[in-house]
């Protein structure tokens, strides 16, 4: 870092000290940024302290965020048909500056910095909008473009696998995962070069073919465990390799729950090489309650075929328990890194739920709505959780807001019109009651106990 960029950030510092958010916008993007474009850490202190300005002062209105960013947007446009990226980038950021969550305009600033060879803050700007919007596959693509492109291909599939797993119908990002994959194990072993030259030449195209083929049985992701181990061997600390022999055990799993311990201990080792790697944080933490998920789905089959052992039900109860407990120490860790990550919000606040710490489940949830992908599973929960503490003036709030614009062949809406029915009578709001369950009846009379409920309420 050059000695005039230090004094900049000094300056910069020393405004925010100070709460002059203006002097410190305008010294981070218009003086730091116009001399090191990508400079990610000046980037996420420009997007942090404009958010920083807004909750001191106000945010201004999507309305209000349009209409001054009017001109920027426009410029922005006509310079991406032009293919000026260092315009896109400079009028994005003028936009944002008003509405610093935009989709859109983050969109188009992380495809600017992507052609003008800023790859960290592309990184940077797609993870950011991921972060807000998780049901957007388009960021998800640019990822695991920009991490393909660099040789990071773990991470390249694990960005493909969520946009496919988001969009499953689409054929180009699932031949795309294959893609990756392939390039990966081709990489992986031409970089591998001692332990290639222990594998005779005739054997080699043998070894190629086992590893790209997929696992269909136990005995397969065996063979493709030893062939990787062996690698490993020579090159202890190839990473590609751990997070490769990592994902084969990840597969062993299905077959043995063993293969979650394995699969833990290497991902773990990876963290050692590359400690600030959050895919792999995530993965770790996925790791744990995968396989608690495995033990409670083989206590609950031998609860099936023995229904009157009572110990087994104990275990599967305690099990149950523990990983709630798991869930709740892994995905607030993750939070703490990735506080605006809604996915984990979500899945945090779920697990805080059912282990009835309702207010902290609520804040969560509160941040999880921000979520488009999210928003219905999120109030419906958040309803839930205020109906448990009996404040069904907040818990009428989250049901209604969820069914706003909701379709009726919509799979929560059911459960939402009859929970808000439920907020009614407990409410003792008679008519709102009868009204609501009449509208439910209306779609399904078989539902839940709805038609009891009604005919209890007409003759109270």
């Amino acid at each position: 870092m050059s000695e005039q960029i230090k004094k900049l950030y000094k300056r910069t510092e020393e405004a925010l000290k100070r709460n002059n958010y203006d002097l410190a916008i305008e010294l981070l993007k218009n003086q730091i940024l116009k001399f090191t474009p990508n400079d990610v850490k000046a980037r996420k202190l420009l997007r942090a302290t404009v958010k920083k300005k807004h909750q001191a002062h106000g945010a201004p209105t999507k309305g209000q965020a349009m209409s001054k960013g009017i001109g920027a947007q426009a410029k922005l446009k006509f310079a991406q048909m032009r293919k000026k990226w260092d315009t896109v980038i400079e009028e994005s950021e003028n936009y944002l500056l008003h509405d610093p969550t935009n989709v859109p305009v983050l969109f188009a600033l992380g495809e600017a910095c992507m052609h003008s060879g800023h790859t960290d803050t592309a990184i940077f700007v797609f993870e950011d909008l991921y972060s807000i919007d998780s049901s957007h596959v388009k960021s998800l693509v640019k990822l695991s473009e920009v991490h393909k492109n660099l040789g990071n291909y773990d991470k390249a599939i694990f960005y493909c696998q969520k946009a496919a797993k988001l969009s499953p119908t689409d054929g180009d990002i699932s031949r795309e995962v294959k893609r990756i994959a392939a390039m990966k194990t081709t990489n992986t072993y031409t970089e591998a070069k001692s332990s290639r030259d222990l594998i005779k030449d005739k054997d080699k195209a043998n070894i190629l073919e086992k590893l790209n083929q997929k696992i269909r049985s136990k005995e397969d992701a065996e063979q493709v465990i030893a062939i990787i181990k062996r690698q490993l061997q020579e090159e202890p600390e190839n990473k590609k390799l751990i997070r490769d022999l990592a994902e084969k055990y990840l597969i062993f799993a299905k077959y043995d729950p063993s293969g979650y311990d394995q699969a833990g201990e290497l991902l773990q080792k990876y963290l050692e090489l590359d400690p600030t790697n959050f895919d792999t944080k995530y993965k770790i933490a996925t790791c744990k309650i995968d396989k608690l998920n495995m033990q409670i789905d083989i206590l609950q089959k031998k609860q099936k075929k023995n229904p009157q052992d009572a110990n087994i039900a104990q275990q599967a109860k305690q099990l149950k328990k523990k990983k709630l407990s798991t869930e709740v120490e892994e995905y607030r860790v993750l939070v703490e890194e990735r506080p605006t990550e809604s996915e984990l919000r979500y899945r945090l606040g779920k697990a805080l739920f059912q282990l009835k710490q309702f207010d902290e489940a609520i804040a969560n949830f509160q941040q999880a709505i921000q979520s488009p992908g999210l928003r219905v599973e999120a109030l419906n929960y958040m309803g839930q959780a205020f109906l448990h503490k009996q404040n069904y003036s907040l818990a009428e709030a989250q049901f209604k807001s969820a069914l706003e614009g909701l379709a009726s062949s919509h799979k929560a809406y059911k459960t939402l019109l009859y929970s808000l029915g439920v907020v009614y009578e407990s409410a003792d709001k008679k008519a709102e009651a009868i009204n609501t369950f009449t509208s439910l009846m209306n779609i399904d009379i078989q539902y839940k106990d709805v038609s009891a409920r009604l005919d209890k309420l007409r003759v109270s």
